[in-house]
């Protein structure tokens, strides 16, 4: 929370009345909402989750004796852990001794069980069950596998040499938990609704009146973007209840005049407050009540809940004041890179230790930092992006050679040949990254290999850990660099939420729904918020919402249109800027048109360098669809509408849905992405526009490098022109000498 605190926009005074005051002057809102469900003891709940979901590789490899494997997975706080079982997959070298070999599985420092290994099952793959006393659960645990390797007497494997052991990521920690009570104490927030240790994606069912109003939903957003940004990379989706209650820790937003009926018996609101109560969906779980007399005290709940949380306590509390510092700079969003600056890499990550390496050679673990890239920053247009690094790292005397690995991506950048010595030492390199290696979002990597000499002995140094890191105080250098992109692209928005995201706090985007949203529609945009929170790591407290009333209102900002097509009376105004069209079950898509392609047409060259972001492809029959559009603005030229719609208001969520999956959110781009049950495909088509400027000298280079057709019929003439002075040049000295030896 504090990490939230030293990016919010603003400065939040919270004043909260005592409890006990609060208590005499209100009836208790848990006993004016009538019970829906008796009140029993919560039933266990067992999960199965995969390796995976805690963000391991499809398979861990231990290689050579002591080698490690970790897990790291946590225990939610409203829950008793009563059975624990991990199931294990495994496989391992022919070679390696058994009865002598294994794998030593220990949970959070305590041995809890091996992975033996029998000749007869070498090679394949084996399952193993290990129950695990939950007296060892904690709040954050560590499972670690270690591999102790003895050579056996069969050789090694030519195809698959050494003493090796894997676990497969498809392994599986079972988890029996007893939900416990939790206190109606807003100190606690933002548990239970969402639990740091709890490695799940966060879902928090939203409660709203049957017909919620314009303001209340932007209430919702607000907090909808807090609980993205902290959900970080674990996603969230808010499933949408109009006028019914959630079981489940929920949140309600209710004013005076607006809200559920199951809820009509709560006392009328005096101001902005937040309340926490019992659920009674269910009579267990927690019900957070953002309250207010209109949307404008939802509005100021909404901010104290996701800017002032430190100074809540207890089961009410009333918002008296909220100022704020005013709206966000444009690209200061504190998970992007910094553009004033060189960053360093320490601002970068969440820890120091992610900076570090520890292992046995030949390889060490990689480090690993993911950078977020602003998608309009003009890299192209200069030599790259400096990397400063300043690296430390102790060889020990077997260590013959030293070299760091930097990739980017998926792809390797540079091998840089280290200094070898057994001492500590510590060494400087600047490499530069060029500009079509960077992404809106990519993973700048480091990995240390130290080869050993073959000399007798030094063999068995590889139980000998090897430390090394790159220090916190190396930089990247993205200053300077101009903004221009050529949109739409709809890479960027399925990323890192732009051009939205360029004001981190959504100062500069209108959502658009329909004029009745159901539920499916506000459930989409409460999502796609959330998203836009985790990008920047900012609440989205200067959003506003409209509808298609509202259109005059829609100048000068940049549009998130949400809500299935037959329902949003935007989309058939609009239907001539939309790139593809779904008339019924015929689908049409135009072809590319920029605003140099007439003047291309004219010469001969076409649109060909509109393409570029996505092939064609075509669209036929009537399978489930769901669509997000690329457009500019019918309102602001310059500006951007994003629309995500869908043939039917139940498909809405498929975007979703897409976008958290990462191989089909890979596949989103250029204007017009179609969403099916299992896939996504794109395509570029329409007009296209710029957004950002280019300085002269680079905005000519950058016209060209779009159309190489023109590039190089402007070469040939240059050519022709260069080759018709020097033959004039060449005749005039002929003719001068000619003159002289006269």
């Amino acid at each position: 929370m504090n990490a939230l605190q030293r990016v919010a926009t603003g400065v939040l005074v919270v004043v909260a009345l005592p409890v006990a005051a609060a208590s005499a002057s209100r009836p208790d809102p848990s006993a004016a909402a009538p019970a829906l469900a008796a009140n029993a003891p919560p039933p266990l709940a067992t999960r199965r989750t995969p390796f995976t979901h805690f963000g391991a590789q499809a398979v861990l490899p231990l290689r050579g004796d002591g080698a490690l494997a970790v897990i790291d997975f946590g225990s939610r706080a409203d829950e008793l852990v009563t059975r624990v079982t991990v199931h294990f997959r495994y496989a391992y070298s022919p070679a390696l001794a058994p009865g002598t070999s294994n794998v030593q599985v220990s949970l959070n420092g305590v041995v809890i069980g091996t992975l033996a290994m029998t000749p007869e099952d070498a090679g394949k793959t084996v399952a193993r069950d290990i129950e695990v006393d939950p007296r060892l659960i904690v709040g954050g645990n560590r499972l670690v596998m270690t591999l102790a390797a003895a050579q056996g007497s069969v050789p090694e494997d030519p195809a698959r040499p050494g003493l090796w052991a894997e676990v497969s990521g498809e392994s599986e920690l079972e988890i029996r938990v007893q939900p416990l009570a939790v206190a109606d104490d807003l100190a606690i927030l933002p548990e239970p609704f969402f639990d740091r240790r709890d490695q799940r994606r966060v879902t928090i069912p939203f409660v709203f009146a049957a017909r919620p109003s314009t303001a209340t939903l932007r209430a919702a957003a607000v907090v909808a973007s807090w609980f993205g940004l902290q959900a970080t990379w674990r996603g969230a989706r808010f499933p949408t209840h109009l006028d019914a209650p959630a079981p489940g820790h929920s949140i309600a937003f209710i004013s005076n005049g607006e809200r559920p009926a199951f809820l009509a018996a709560l006392p009328a609101a005096a101001g902005p407050e937040l309340r926490m109560m019992t659920n009674p969906a269910d009579n267990r779980s927690k019900l957070l009540l953002v309250m207010g007399r209109d949307g404008d005290d939802l509005k100021a709940a909404a901010d104290a809940l996701v800017l002032g949380k430190p100074a809540m306590s207890g089961p009410m509390t009333q918002v008296k004041r909220v100022s704020h510092l005013g709206p966000r700079a444009a690209y200061d969003a504190p998970r992007l890179v910094r553009l004033d600056r060189a960053v360093r890499l320490d601002e970068l990550i969440e820890g120091p230790q992610q900076l570090q390496a520890a292992g046995r050679p030949p390889e060490l673990d990689p480090i690993r930092i993911d950078l977020r890239v602003p998608p309009d920053l003009a890299t192209g247009r200069g030599p790259g992006v400096p990397l400063a690094l300043k690296l430390e790292y102790t060889p020990t005397a077997c260590v013959s050679d030293s070299y760091l690995d930097v990739g980017i991506g998926d792809e390797v950048l540079e091998v840089v040949k280290l200094r070898t010595a057994p001492e500590a030492i510590t060494t400087t390199r600047e490499i530069v990254i060029a500009a079509h290696r960077l992404r809106s979002r990519v993973p700048l990597q480091f990995g240390f290999r130290f080869a050993l000499n073959d000399e007798a002995g030094c063999r068995a140094s590889q139980a000998t850990a090897v430390k090394a890191a790159v220090s916190a105080d190396s930089t990247l250098d993205f200053s300077g660099l101009p903004h221009y992109a050529r949109m739409p692209n709809l890479e960027y928005f399925a990323t890192v939420g732009f051009p939205f995201t360029r004001f981190a706090d959504l100062s500069q985007t209108i959502v658009v729904l329909p004029d009745n949203p159901l539920a499916a529609d506000i459930e989409a945009m409460l999502g796609l918020i959330a998203r836009m929170g985790e990008a920047t790591g900012v609440p989205a407290t200067y959003l506003r919402i409209a509808t298609p009333k509202d259109e005059a209102a829609l100048v000068d900002a940049d549009l998130l249109l949400v809500g299935a097509s037959p329902q949003h009376a935007l989309l058939g105004k609009w239907a001539e800027a939309l790139p593809a069209a779904l008339p019924g079950q015929r689908r049409r898509e135009g072809a590319p048109v920029g605003r140099v392609a007439a003047v291309s047409r004219w010469l001969g060259f076409g649109a060909a360098a509109d393409t570029n972001v996505a092939g064609p492809a075509s669209f036929e029959g009537s399978a489930p669809l769901a669509v997000v559009y690329g457009f500019e603005s019918p309102v602001t030229p310059g500006r951007s509408v994003v629309a995500v719609t869908a043939v039917a208001s139940d498909q809405v969520l498929r975007v979703l849905d897409a976008l958290d999956n990462p191989e089909m959110r890979r596949a989103v781009g250029g204007s017009a992405a179609f969403v099916f049950p299992n896939k996504v495909e794109s395509v570029l088509a329409g007009r296209t526009y710029s957004i950002g400027f280019l300085p002269p000298w680079t905005g000519a280079g950058h016209w060209l490098a779009e159309h190489p057709v023109v590039s190089g019929v402007l070469a040939a003439v240059a050519l022709l022109l260069v080759s018709y002075a020097s033959w004039r040049i060449a005749g005039r000295v002929a003719a001068g000498r000619a003159r002289s030896a006269a």
